[in-house]
Order: C-alpha cells, then sequence, then structure tokens
C-alpha cells in the first residue's frame, strides 16, 4: 500500500488510453461512432494482426518511414523505424 509520502507513476485501469493498441482501438472507435473530430491521428497498424493492410500500404508508398512502437513499451523503449516491409 502507499503511504501519504509515496509517488504514484500508474494508474490503475487506465490501459485504454495508456497502451499504445487499447488507444488506437478506442480512437477507431471513437472515429467510427463520432466522426471526422477523430480523424487525427496518424495512420496506424495493430501488427501483426493488420499486417497484409500494411505490407499493401507501405508498397504503395515506398518512401514512406514506418514508426514502430511495441504496445506495452515506455519512455522510448525498443521502438525502431522501418523503411522497407
Amino acid at each position: 500500500t502507499a503511504g501519504p509520502a509515496s509517488l504514484v507513476n500508474h494508474f490503475p485501469r487506465t490501459t485504454g488510453i495508456t497502451r499504445k493498441d487499447n488507444l488506437v482501438r478506442n480512437m477507431r472507435r471513437m472515429l467510427h461512432v463520432h466522426g471526422s473530430i477523430y480523424a487525427f491521428t496518424p495512420r496506424t497498424f495493430l501488427l501483426p494482426t493488420e499486417y497484409a493492410r500494411f505490407v499493401e500500404l507501405s508498397r504503395a508508398k515506398p518512401s514512406a518511414c514506418w514508426i514502430c512502437k511495441p504496445a506495452d513499451a515506455s519512455q522510448g523503449q525498443h521502438i525502431f523505424l522501418i523503411r522497407d516491409a
């Protein structure tokens, strides 16, 4: 249990917005329900589920650079760039 002088850096039951994969799903849901007001996020693919769509788009845009972020890492850990899918 946290004492009165404890610092908290994680909040319980917030993975719907703090994990990248869950945030994408929720943003897509909001876009579907509320329309273009939620169309401000960049093109995102949830891998490996959407790998075929990712490859299709990456072949259509061969000069694009893609950022790959693991769903549950933080502070820039395990992020890398992809130029050729």
